[in-house]
């Protein structure tokens, strides 16, 4: 286990990661019938399965974002469902976290640790090769203010937010980027169901798009910018 030590997570790419993990498997083939064999996501139940329509027709040739990843089952969706997306940005750390989603603020409902991540973090990396999709694929370890920095304004075709663990960071995200949507594009976002994230969003809303046609439902939210 020695190789998969968090010490060696800033100088890897996920790929060179999974390069490593498996050293004999082409990480450029397509699956092949007689060879590995990809995992079929366009059944399941994943965070994003109320938008993964409107993505897909959404335009030709996207480029999107989802933060928070954790296991990846929106992300390999997304990719499998929806073939006009060209690029498809994960942002995610897989570092422990404290989850006050859920809890009006007032405590951590969930608490992770190191162990639990990195078994999370290889589980999406693994999805994501295996789901046949990963030419797609670009994920970005880092903090979702850091990984923000790297688009130009107006350069994305949808942004999915699911990152978010805390009321600030929620403000803090639909500010940072909101701007990186293009005029036209999808802006989104999970945990609706929770009353601090509905808040949130709505005073957002009235500050940034007071005439924005929204929508919420199965504990999503959305609007076209």
């Amino acid at each position: 286990m020695s190789d998969f030590l968090r010490k060696s997570y800033p100088n890897e790419t996920w790929t060179m990661r999974r390069r490593r993990a498996v050293p004999g498997l082409d990480q450029t083939a397509a699956p092949h019938p007689e060879g590995w064999h990809q995992y079929d996501f366009r059944d399941q139940y994943p965070d994003i399965r109320s938008l993964i329509l409107t993505i897909g027709t959404l335009g030709k040739d996207l480029v999107g974002v989802e933060l928070g990843l954790y296991r990846a089952e929106s992300f390999c969706a997304l990719l499998q469902c929806c073939p006009n997306i060209k690029k498809l940005y994960g942002v995610d750390k897989w570092e422990p976290y404290d989850d006050y989603i859920g809890t009006n603020g007032t405590h951590a409902g969930k608490k992770t640790s190191v162990n639990e991540m990195d078994l999370v973090r290889e589980t999406a990396l693994h999805f994501i090769y295996f789901s046949g999709q990963a030419d797609r694929a670009e994920i970005m370890e880092m903090d979702t203010s850091e990984a923000v920095k790297q688009f130009e304004d107006e350069s994305l075709d949808f942004v999915f937010l699911d990152a978010y663990l805390s009321k600030e960071q929620a403000e803090r995200e639909l500010n940072e980027w909101w701007p990186k949507v293009k005029k036209g594009g999808l802006f989104s976002g999970h945990d609706w169901n929770d009353k601090m994230v509905r808040q949130v969003v709505r005073e957002f809303i009235n500050r940034n798009d007071p005439d924005a046609t929204w929508c919420a439902y199965d504990a999503t939210w959305a609007w076209i910018k």
